[in-house]
């Protein structure tokens, strides 16, 4: 048996329906629980990588996109080791659906879903940016000369 995990994407403000009409159906992107490595696609595709310390529940540890090979890339990424130090128990996966931004996608599902790997890599971008920025020009009080 195939096991899945479905995971609930952002969505805008959504309207409210009125009397007689459906409820909106908030969306989810279903990731495809695999049991080993030798079961990753030689394709494309959105992974998560799941687990759990001693006796607690296995959550997200990270999210991620690889362009190419899932077999052959997955392994290499620096996510994959991180997860294996933080109790990695498994892989899902899912295909990028059609137009969708893969760092958008990733970005939004690892913020939502608390995804702590993606939650250091997200902190480490905003710390490489803020030094790659100049800094503010403050106003030099007059030399005593002048």
């Amino acid at each position: 048996m195939t096991d899945f995990i479905e995971f609930p994407l952002e969505s805008g403000p959504q309207p409210v329906p009125r009397p007689g009409q459906p409820l909106p159906r908030r969306r989810a992107l279903r990731f495809r629980v695999i049991d080993g490595p030798e079961q990753l696609p030689e394709e494309a595709g959105l992974f998560v990588l799941m687990g759990a310390r001693p006796g607690e529940t296995p959550r997200p540890l990270a999210f991620g996109h690889v362009p190419g090979n899932l077999r052959k890339q997955l392994p290499q990424r620096p996510e994959f080791a991180q997860a294996l130090r933080e109790g990695y128990l498994t892989t899902a996966i899912a295909p990028l659906p059609p137009g969708c931004d893969p760092e958008r996608m990733v970005e939004a599902l690892g913020r939502q879903h608390r995804a702590p790997i993606n939650r250091r890599q997200r902190a480490l971008r905003e710390i490489d940016a803020a030094r790659l920025r100049p800094a503010p020009l403050e106003d030099e009080p007059p030399l005593a000369a002048q």
